[in-house]
């Protein structure tokens, strides 16, 4: 979805195609300009972490769970409903998610919030839960921060979204801690068993290229306690 905006020093045309969402991101970048004309291009599908709005299913806090389409706004931190080809916010309160399919275990993604503030996120921040084994959970954090680029003597100003990702631990007490793939990280996580889990590790021949191996070793601590 391309969306052209003219913005100028003391008007703006918008497009009554633009969707709700939209209008935010309008605003934030008129705050942002001064003098001048400007054409931005603005492509808000690049924010989403699914390429498909599908079927998926939503968890709220008074207990009731409703299969919507939906997908997730990873530059707003939102969840978005489609309904009669409008772009909607989820605005009821939820704990959490399922992307792209109503279950785990045909294909779709778990999303949780709940959990204690980390640097910039809060306790309404959704996380990917790639692991769960109890104790622990493995999470990812994934989010677009946007720039734009315009070329030297051009008008076009393109507006970019650029995908981070940070993964954690998340804790029974619901308290996180950043967490990097690799050996030294993860034997760092539990000093008391380190001994343990390196033999787990060697016996398993892990080598942390991906994160299922953080995942079977958290799997094993369980079985330590």
């Amino acid at each position: 979805m391309k969306i052209i905006l003219n913005l100028t020093l003391l008007f703006f045309i918008m497009s009554p195609e633009l969707h709700a969402q939209d209008d935010m991101m309008t605003r934030m970048l008129l705050d942002d300009y001064k003098e001048g004309t400007y054409h931005i291009v603005y492509d808000g599908e690049t924010a989403y972490l699914s390429r498909d709005w599908k079927l998926g299913r939503v968890y709220f806090k008074d207990n009731t769970v409703r299969d919507l389409v939906i997908n997730y706004n990873a530059y707003n931190q939102r969840l978005e409903r489609l309904e009669k080809g409008q772009k909607l916010t989820v605005e009821n309160p939820l704990t959490h998610f399922i992307l792209s399919d109503t279950s785990t275990a045909s294909g779709g993604f778990l999303f949780r919030n709940g959990f204690r503030p980390y640097e910039r996120q809060d306790e309404q921040t959704f996380y990917q839960v790639l692991h769960n084994s109890g104790n622990f959970k493995l999470l990812k954090h994934a989010y677009y921060n946007g720039r734009e680029e315009r070329k030297f003597n051009e008008a076009t100003t393109n507006f970019k979204f650029n995908l981070y990702e940070n993964y954690y631990i998340a804790y029974s007490t619901r308290q996180l801690q950043r967490i990097k793939k690799s050996k030294k990280q993860v034997l760092a996580l539990f000093p008391k068993y380190e001994e343990q889990v390196t033999t787990f590790i060697s016996n398993e021949k892990l080598k942390f290229k991906e994160w299922s191996d953080v995942g079977k070793v958290l799997s094993y601590v369980e079985t330590l306690f």
